[in-house]
């Protein structure tokens, strides 16, 4: 209903807040439903992103995506010593990065040829 141009100024709140969704414990309580949660998180991402954007804005989304990959990976803790002691957070924080990894995945394949300046950017 709000549009593309709204979509375009608001991009990086709407993908913070759509990729947050499925960090939620009560949105994955078992395997099937973290499944299920992934996949209306990337009906939306699709529905939105995918769609209503154009081919400059997507790029841009794309950046934004990189960079909520980023900050994820940055703070999951990957030393061998607390490999056993996976706690929540984690387990939640990958559903994000399944999320987010898709949707950059989708926005490279529909860009086409226009994605080579995006992945050799440095600024990611």
């Amino acid at each position: 209903m709000l549009g593309g141009t709204w979509l375009e100024r608001n991009i990086g709140t709407l993908i913070a807040h759509v990729l947050d969704l499925v960090t939620n414990p009560k949105a994955a309580s078992s395997h099937v439903e973290a499944v299920y949660s992934r996949k209306c998180v990337n009906f939306i991402l699709r529905g939105t992103v995918g769609k209503l954007l154009g081919e400059g804005a997507q790029a841009a989304a794309c950046k934004e995506i990189a960079h909520i990959i980023l900050k994820q990976m940055n703070s999951i803790d990957f030393s061998p010593e607390n490999a056993k002691d996976c706690n929540q957070e984690t387990l939640f924080s990958q559903h994000l990065l399944v999320c987010a990894l898709q949707e950059m995945g989708n926005l490279i394949l529909g860009l086409g040829t226009t994605a080579t300046n995006l992945l050799s950017d440095q600024s990611l």
